[in-house]
């Protein structure tokens, strides 16, 4: 695709990093950043504001590569390698603790959190150019397999991600929340890299 560049995300783009989150995760990050929130503070506040200042955490502006098709913003990934001392929290909020189990059993997989593209960079063949991304990224950090976690509901990316040669691994109960998917499962999917 032409005038499609990947750079690394900035200050600036902490407004779109937010909004991209919550759509790469369906909700979820604007449900935890609500439980977060003080009075009068909305989840997208709270939001923007751990972007900018979690710098140990895999949520940090830094730590995303920016989607950017014409010179504007077209979407983002956030990938990171899994601890391998990572064990499932048991003081998570519940929603996430399917996750945190499932992210347990890939330590030392390159781990792609969260990818999303707005709508209207959606359709045109970015998401496997996204995913490229990603893989050639893992192989820059020495890893040899991918890995992720999509909802059972989310056909449309499960079949994306299918289709790049991700196979299902393993399995959790989904965990509604308010504005949450339907009741589902969380599927881990990997793709070896070798």
């Amino acid at each position: 695709m032409r005038d499609l560049t990947f750079r690394t995300a900035q200050q600036c783009d902490v407004a779109d990093l937010a909004i991209l989150a919550d759509m790469a995760t369906r909700g979820l990050m604007s449900h935890l950043w609500g439980l977060a929130a003080a009075p009068g503070q909305s989840a997208f506040e709270v939001g923007r504001t751990s972007l900018l200042t979690q710098s140990d955490h895999y949520i940090y502006y830094r730590n995303w590569r920016i989607v950017e098709v014409g010179g504007a913003v077209a979407g983002a990934l956030n990938c990171y390698v899994i601890p391998e001392a990572s064990a499932a929290s048991t003081d998570a909020p519940e929603a996430l603790r399917p996750l945190d189990e499932l992210k347990a059993l890939i330590p030392g997989c390159y781990y792609i959190a969260m990818v999303a593209l707005y709508p209207t960079a959606q359709g045109q063949g970015l998401g496997k150019i996204v995913l490229e991304e990603a893989a050639a990224s893992a192989r820059a950090a020495g890893c040899s397999e991918l890995a992720l976690l999509v909802g059972s509901a989310n056909t449309r990316a499960r079949k994306l991600y299918q289709a790049f040669g991700f196979s299902d691994r393993a399995t959790r109960p989904f965990v509604p929340f308010p504005g949450s998917d339907l009741a589902g499962e969380w599927i881990l999917m990997r793709k070896s890299l070798s």
